[in-house]
């Protein structure tokens, strides 16, 4: 099915998942040091303990790093991405007409603080934009 090889596919997944560490790592410490989650209310809040965290990952793995890889993957041969510039291209289209209506949606809808929404529509680019900026780059050098 696939025309790369397999080892390519998890190298790219392991880098994109490297990076996708370090950018949630940001995130949990820069939500902390600006008490961004004791404002949300306590009805909505999860119970931040290891095996939320590790959940947390493991998830945002699966969908930022491990996804994108194989998709990039499956359409490689028939439209090639040739820079990290068209991955995060890609990441920015991804972002506009599938994350952002979806989040405004939810933030017309719930009444959470505008720091927090803010804040979560920022990390969920970061995250789209250097996973897709990665899986490219690694694929193509």
């Amino acid at each position: 099915m696939y025309a790369l090889p397999a080892k390519l596919f998890f190298t790219t997944s392991a880098v994109a998942s490297g990076v996708l560490c370090i950018i949630l790592a940001i995130q949990f410490s820069l939500e902390k040091t600006f008490g961004f989650y004791s404002l949300i209310p306590d009805a909505l809040r999860e119970e931040r303990t290891k095996y939320w965290m590790l959940l947390v990952f493991v998830v945002e793995i699966v969908l930022y790093a491990i996804g994108p890889t194989a998709f990039y993957f499956w359409i490689y041969d028939v439209l090639p991405f040739f820079s990290y510039r068209a991955g995060i291209s890609v990441a920015i289209l991804l972002y506009l007409f599938g994350t952002l209506p979806f989040a405004v949606g939810l933030a017309l809808r719930m009444k959470l603080p505008a720091g927090i929404l803010a804040f979560s529509f920022f990390f969920n680019f970061v995250k789209l934009a250097t996973c897709w900026g990665t899986v490219t780059y690694m694929m193509n050098t």
